[in-house]
């Protein structure tokens, strides 16, 4: 079978001699992982369209058990990314999240728009850094089937209070009155993170918003920094594995 997507090179690697085998996050296909004939040569035509953060066009072969690029077009490559090595790291990182939460073989329209949208604004430079982070690690675990509990304390049903509790450990929102009563965490207490009115109404937005809106609020300072900590932890609690560009980007920024 033949058939032709769009998609966004996540990771490429060299195989053998000459080939390479790229993971694609396609729109009508999900994550794919498709061998790219010759592209180690630097004649290949398909060479600068298969490179990882390249989003292209491109026509595909599947056979019994895998795919091979037959033709790709470079529609973008973010080329301002490539020259800002923070930015490059949080980049790939973006792409680690994608491999986690976006489907296998499956429809992956939401997924795909929301990368490629968080790559664009972190191209151009006019959103910051931490906040297109977050919006990565909340909104696509959401659209994944991992959603947080944040719509209220999850003992007494309080939609909200000065301040108000995340709980790592279940990924729960609690109010400061129900969090003495907890006597299962009595001892880890001082691990649950604060979150203030305006840092929860954020989290909400960033989750239940319509995908066109979800980049267009923002926050500074230590409004910020709460923001960012509670979407990290999150999306570490939930993935269960070790998040390796997460740590080189953490590395990078010296956070």
């Amino acid at each position: 079978m033949i058939f032709n997507t769009d998609g966004l090179i996540l990771t490429e690697q060299n195989v053998g001699e000459s080939d390479r085998l790229i993971t694609v996050l396609t729109r009508k296909y999900g994550v794919i992982r498709a061998f790219v004939k010759g592209a180690k040569n630097i004649k290949n035509k398909n060479l600068p369209s298969t490179q990882a953060l390249c989003f292209s066009e491109m026509n595909i072969f599947k056979g019994h058990d895998k795919y091979i690029v037959n033709e790709a077009q470079c529609k973008e490559m973010f080329i301002k990314i490539r020259t800002n090595i923070e930015n490059l790291a949080l980049a790939q990182y973006f792409c680690e999240i994608a491999m986690i939460f976006a489907p296998q073989e499956e429809n992956a329209e939401e997924q795909l728009k929301l990368l490629l949208n968080s790559l664009y604004f972190l191209n151009e430079g006019n959103r910051n850094p931490l906040i297109l982070k977050g919006i990565m690690e909340l909104r696509m675990s959401s659209i994944g089937g991992f959603m947080p509990d944040i719509i209220c304390c999850k003992k007494c049903g309080k939609y909200e209070s000065n301040i108000m509790y995340y709980n790592p450990f279940e990924n729960s929102l609690y109010c400061k009155e129900c969090v003495n009563t907890l006597h299962n965490y009595a001892n880890k207490i001082n691990e649950f993170l604060v979150i203030t009115p305006s840092v929860l109404y954020a989290l909400r937005y960033t989750i239940y918003t319509d995908l066109q809106k979800v980049f267009s609020f923002n926050l500074l300072g230590q409004t910020l920094k709460e923001y960012s900590q509670i979407c990290e932890q999150y999306l570490i609690n939930i993935s269960d594995r070790d998040l390796k560009a997460l740590r080189f980007y953490k590395q990078i920024c010296r956070y």
